[in-house]
């Protein structure tokens, strides 16, 4: 079987599970929250703390317990997942997360890793491949050329490893105007691109900036181009995502207790609704997701939570299979080695889409570079915002 007949088929099976109504679909696993930026959005590296994060023989475990529960799509994040800082085993934090790659990827998973990209180099890209890496989301957290133009390197360097490889955006008050042309000039080289509306929950994940928060005319600026630029297939973010997301405003959004179409693995080994919404059940126990403690913690914390409108999770509960076909397209090339297609197609479709909304500034302005890097021997320094 040739590896195109091999994606194809495999792409297919994951297709027909995402079909099956409640589906256990999507698990994000934060291996670490360990961060060297300091975003104005996320309280994630403020509460880092080594030794209470799992070592990586139980990280193992809970992706067994995962697999076999029925999630067939695994995004690992942080934190940072890829630095270069050691865990509590002495460990980089690149090994350990390309060590937990590698075995889901033997369980069958759908295996995606989430980066700011700082850390990446192509070695490490290279070895993720190895590991069986099928996907890679790079952050742009630094609105400037510089930041924007190596995401843009690394995803084309993890495209030509076979890897489908994705700039995700966060939609604030502050880059709403910004985000349709750095979204087309991204597509426009042939790589996907994602968007999630800055979230002001203020618990363990995002902070209470509510001023971040984009207005109605706002998200449906930036939105509206997105849902033009989804019909090329390079954007990631489903249709119902972009479509939807203003009836929920502001980030009003509830998910359903009593599904697990998602579910978040904290850095401690704990099983959680959400990144925001966490319990104190430990993964490593192995519960039963329908036995009455997970379904009465869950329903709880549910029922009293104020509510987000986080990307990931929402599109676990509302998947658009048709409006995806495009982007699976594009992914499956990807996969089977023709980024070349996928470019192409860019080079045709992304012009037809800019001409069509006259009303788009679609004029790519980024600031200068600040000419700042990461320190690679001193993990915890805060040189970003």
């Amino acid at each position: 079987m040739s590896f195109t007949t091999y994606s194809l088929s495999w792409a297919l099976q994951l297709l027909a599970g995402f079909m099956r109504q409640n589906q256990r679909r999507i698990a994000t696993l934060e291996l670490t929250r360990f961060c060297n930026r300091r975003c104005s959005y996320c309280e994630v590296p403020n509460l880092y703390a080594s030794q209470s994060e799992l070592a990586i023989s139980e990280v193992l475990q809970v992706v067994d317990w995962l697999q076999t529960s029925g999630y067939q799509v695994l995004t690992c994040l942080g934190g940072e997942p890829l630095a270069t800082g050691l865990t509590k085993e002495d460990i980089a934090f690149s090994e350990y997360t390309t060590r937990i790659v590698e075995h889901a990827t033997k369980l069958g998973m759908f295996v995606n890793v989430t980066s700011n990209g700082d850390y990446v180099t192509p070695m490490l890209l290279s070895n993720l491949a190895t590991a069986g890496l099928k996907s890679v989301a790079f952050s742009l957290h630094t609105y400037t050329r510089q930041s924007l133009q190596r995401l843009i390197k690394l995803s084309l360097e993890a495209a030509c490893l076979r890897i489908i490889p994705t700039i995700s955006l966060t939609l604030t008050s502050e880059t709403a105007r910004k985000i349709p042309a750095i979204a087309a000039h991204i597509a426009a080289q042939g790589i996907l691109v994602s968007v999630n509306i800055c979230q002001d929950h203020g618990s363990e994940f995002s902070t209470a900036r509510h001023d971040l928060v984009p207005n109605k005319e706002q998200q449906k600026y930036a939105l509206g181009a997105l849902l033009d630029l989804k019909l090329s297939g390079l954007v990631r973010t489903n249709r119902r995502y972009l479509s939807k997301a203003i009836n929920y405003y502001r980030n009003n959004w509830r998910c359903n207790h009593s599904t697990d179409q998602f579910i978040h693995i904290g850095a401690g080994g704990t099983i959680n609704v959400c990144s925001e919404r966490r319990t104190k059940i430990s993964a490593l126990s192995q519960p039963d997701l329908l036995g009455i403690e997970w379904r009465m913690t869950k329903r709880n914390l549910v029922e009293s939570c104020h509510n987000c409108l986080h990307q990931c999770y929402f599109e676990a509960e509302n998947p658009d299979l048709i409006g995806d076909v495009p982007t699976m397209l594009c992914g499956m090339s990807i996969l089977s080695g023709h980024h070349h297609w996928v470019r192409r197609w860019a080079d045709f479709s992304i012009p037809l889409i800019r001409q069509g909304r006259l009303d788009i500034d679609w004029q790519l302005d980024l600031e200068a570079s600040r000419n700042i890097k990461p320190d690679m021997n001193k993990p915890n320094v805060t040189l970003f915002e």
